[in-house]
């Protein structure tokens, strides 16, 4: 080897590192990173767990918001006439004509003026409420919990109809399935 390999020149108070490893070594405030990131971390994982906290006892843990009264607090009204629509006969969507829907409707009203309506136009209410019971498949026609929505559905068929006033009610007078 020569001279220069051997003795090499080094300015005055610089240091030389003996050894790879301490060139390898950390710069200044990278350890601070490290304890900014940790503190990040902690800090991200203590919202998490609040925030988990209250959107638990929000939802499992708080009492049901009030129901609120769909009745009116006012005076009851008293009973309407009643218009008597009977002998809707229809076979259901799916039955292939073995199973029959009987239905008796009385429809309900505080205006007499849609009582004579309600007869002027009997033919196209009939028709409409037939073509709306026959489209029903049968388990929707048996089911006891869809009478209302039934119920609501011919409400809004026959008031489609009327130009004088509404029917109030719609109540099944005969409701048999065979």
């Amino acid at each position: 080897m020569n001279e220069m390999d051997e003795e090499q020149q080094i300015p005055e108070g610089m240091e030389v590192p003996e050894t790879l490893d301490e060139q390898a070594a950390p710069v200044a405030g990278k350890g601070s990173n490290k304890a900014v990131f940790a503190v990040i971390i902690v800090l991200m994982l203590a919202f998490q767990a609040v925030s988990s906290y209250f959107i638990v006892k929000t939802l499992f843990f708080s009492k049901p918001p009030a129901q609120t009264t769909v009745k009116k607090k006012t005076k009851k009204q008293p009973i309407g006439e009643i218009y008597q629509l009977p002998g809707l006969i229809v076979n259901p969507t799916g039955s292939r004509g073995t199973k029959v829907l009987l239905v008796d409707l009385g429809l309900e009203t505080h205006n007499s003026k849609v009582m004579v309506e309600l007869q002027a136009r009997e033919p196209q209410i009939r028709d409409n409420l037939i073509t709306f019971l026959s489209a029903q498949r049968v388990d929707v026609l048996t089911d006891i919990t869809m009478r209302e929505r039934i119920r609501k559905r011919i409400l809004e068929i026959v008031n489609t109809r009327l130009t004088e006033g509404v029917v109030d009610n719609a109540y099944f007078i005969r409701y048999v399935f065979q």
